[in-house]
């Protein structure tokens, strides 16, 4: 599993064809069109059913969640942190006694976590504010919950820029990262995080925060 203190140190859609048939009527009735002598007759085609490449949901694999605005895979923002934990696959892990507002589950081979939090200072049963797949600076491959667009911890920045054109990092010379951390903001509340010599995302998170924070537990 991931060291804890790094937490944060650390869809195709398918295209849907629709053919049209018109007809001529005339006084209530179809009025046949003539053919062509020596012109053969051909039954109009059906168009063919549309296809999808979309993988379906796993609520025990969030290598097939989709990251969205509202969240990740079946962890939404707003949903209680006992609900949250609740949909996240076996193995969930919730430290009551030195972290109590956030939950981790790790991925198998260790390649990366799926994490969720409530404010700190909250009730029990406060929001989720905070849903993240996140893995270590160094690692290489894209693994875990994707963006529609396919973009996930693993993706390189060229990858982001090509299927988010105009995609870049957010200014936060007001001090808002720290630990060497470089955002790309994605819809508002999705985020891209780059740690410093990193050449690829290291976190992608969907939060109510400005910017990820740092750490969920010290």
């Amino acid at each position: 599993m991931l060291n804890s203190s790094r937490l944060f140190a650390g869809i195709a859609a398918s295209a849907l064809a629709l053919a049209l048939t018109a007809c001529a009527t005339a006084g209530g009735g179809t009025v046949a069109e003539p053919t062509p002598t020596g012109a053969s007759t051909q039954e109009p085609t059906a168009a063919p059913s549309p296809t999808t490449s979309e993988t379906p949901v796993d609520a025990q694999d969030p290598s097939t969640w989709v990251v969205t605005a509202a969240g990740i895979g079946p962890v939404e923002l707003g949903m209680t942190l006992p609900d949250a934990i609740g949909v996240m696959p076996e193995g969930t892990t919730n430290d009551t006694d030195r972290c109590a507002w956030a939950a981790w589950w790790s991925a198998p081979d260790g390649g990366y976590q799926v994490v969720t939090a409530r404010p700190g200072d909250a009730s029990e049963d406060g929001p989720v504010d905070l849903v993240a797949s996140m893995t270590l600076p160094e690692s290489t491959g894209v693994t875990g919950p994707l963006t529609p667009e396919g973009i996930g911890v693993g993706s390189t920045l060229e990858e982001v820029q090509a299927a988010y054109p105009g995609a870049d990092f957010m200014d936060t010379s007001d001090g808002s990262a720290v630990g060497g951390r470089r955002f790309i903001q994605l819809e508002g509340t999705i985020f891209l995080t780059f740690y410093e010599g990193a050449e690829t995302v290291s976190e992608i998170t969907v939060t109510t925060h400005a910017t990820p924070p740092y750490e969920l537990c010290a």
